[in-house]
């Protein structure tokens, strides 16, 4: 089950492809490049 965040990109590698979301409470999400619109 895919759950939509929304939040500030907290850090992103391009050429790794993925990253860090932060939501508004703190919480730290991955985020591959493929899961980001």
């Amino acid at each position: 089950m895919e759950k939509r965040v929304n939040g500030t990109v907290k850090w992103f590698s391009a050429r790794k492809g993925y990253g860090f979301i932060t939501d508004e409470e703190g919480g730290d999400y991955f985020a591959h490049f493929s899961q980001i619109r």
